[in-house]
C-alpha cells in the first residue's frame, strides 16, 4: 500500500456502506424527469405543434355536453347608436343576460339591419341622443310590431345606460313594449 494512503481513507465519505441508495435513485430519476421536461418545453416553446396538441387535449378533456350552446335566435338585441360607449355599455349590460347583440351605427344601417330578414330579434335599443331616434323608432315600430323598444340616454355616461336597461329588462315582459 502506498504509505500516503491509508486503508481508512477509502470509507471515510461512507463510512463503509454503499455509495448509492433507492432514495438517491429515485431523487436522481426525478430530477433527470423534470430536466429532460424542461428543456422539451424550452424547445417547442413556440411551436404550432405543441399548441395544436394542448388545443386537441382540451378538447378531448372538455364534454360537450359542459360547452355553453350559442345564444338561440330569439335573443337577437339591435343597439342602435351611434356614441361609442353607449354601445359598449349596452353590450356589456345585454351579453351577460342572454341577449346577443348586433350593433348599428345608425338609423340607416338598422334599417338595412332589419330588412336583411336575417335575424329574429327580440329588443331593440335606440340611443335617445341619435339624430331622427324617434323617427326610427316609428319606422322599426312598423316593421317589427311584436319586438319591445328601449330608448337609452346617449351620451349620458354608462351609469345613466345601464340603469335604464337594468330597469326595462326587469320589468314584466307586457310592460317592455310601452
Amino acid at each position: 500500500m502506498r504509505p500516503w494512503r491509508r486503508k481508512s481513507d477509502a470509507n471515510w465519505l461512507t463510512n463503509g456502506q454503499p455509495t448509492l441508495k433507492s432514495s438517491d435513485l429515485r431523487a436522481g430519476m426525478m430530477f433527470l424527469g423534470v430536466f429532460i421536461g424542461f428543456v422539451v418545453a424550452v424547445h417547442l416553446a413556440g411551436s404550432p405543434r405543441l399548441y395544436a396538441a394542448v388545443d386537441r387535449l382540451n378538447h378531448k378533456l372538455t364534454p360537450v355536453l359542459n360547452q355553453q350552446p350559442h345564444a338561440p335566435l330569439d335573443t337577437e338585441a339591435l343597439i342602435v347608436t351611434a356614441d361609442h360607449n353607449t354601445e359598449l355599455t349596452s353590450v356589456a349590460t345585454l351579453s351577460p343576460r342572454g341577449f346577443h347583440p348586433v350593433i348599428a351605427t345608425g338609423a340607416q344601417n338598422a334599417l338595412e339591419r332589419i330588412g336583411a330578414d336575417v335575424h329574429v330579434w327580440k329588443l331593440v335599443v335606440i340611443d335617445a341622443s341619435l339624430p331622427g331616434a324617434a323617427a326610427l323608432r316609428r319606422a322599426l315600430r312598423e316593421q317589427l310590431p311584436a319586438v319591445d323598444f328601449i330608448a337609452v340616454p346617449g351620451r349620458s355616461g354608462a351609469q345613466a345606460v345601464s340603469r335604464v336597461l337594468m330597469e326595462r329588462l326587469s320589468a314584466p315582459v307586457r310592460d317592455l313594449a310601452n
